[in-house]
């Protein structure tokens, strides 16, 4: 009799292993959430990225116009639209304002807006991410 017992207590009970199965299920859960918002930021990161990068990119092709080949541009113009590989559609506005350093050299005051949405238009359509950049072009003292 006293082998029937210890013969019936090995191994675990339909409880203890649905309980444990539960246990690990919760578990996996919650690696699972962790693992679907990082995938989330790296995407928000990478279009930040990406945003800032095509911000800084006009602002290198606005310099490299120089002090002659500009011209003041009212807040909000349209510097025309960009389409990234992943589907992300980026608007650009820029802004040129005339201006006097504080040595007196004219200068252009060029302020750029990049602003996007995702494919999966989870983005909010009345305030979308933005990037900026800002720079001012000057004549040389010695242009004239």
């Amino acid at each position: 009799m006293a082998s029937q017992r210890t013969r019936a207590r090995r191994g675990f009970s339909i409880i203890e292993t649905l309980v444990a199965g539960v246990i690990m299920m919760l578990g996996l859960t919650g690696v699972m959430l962790m693992l679907a918002k990082t995938m989330g930021n790296g995407r928000t990161g990478g279009t930040t990225v990406s945003g800032s990068m095509l911000a800084n990119q006009t602002i290198q092709e606005m310099s490299a116009l120089g002090y002659d080949g500009l011209t003041p541009l009212p807040a909000g113009t349209d510097a025309g639209m960009f389409k990234d590989l992943d589907g992300r559609l980026y608007g650009r506005t820029v802004q040129v304002t005339a201006m006097t350093t504080d040595a007196g050299w004219p200068a252009y005051r060029v302020d750029v807006a990049v602003s996007w949405r995702d494919m999966n238009f989870t983005s909010n359509p009345y305030n979308p991410p933005r990037s900026s950049a800002t720079t001012i072009i000057t004549r040389a003292p010695d242009a004239g």
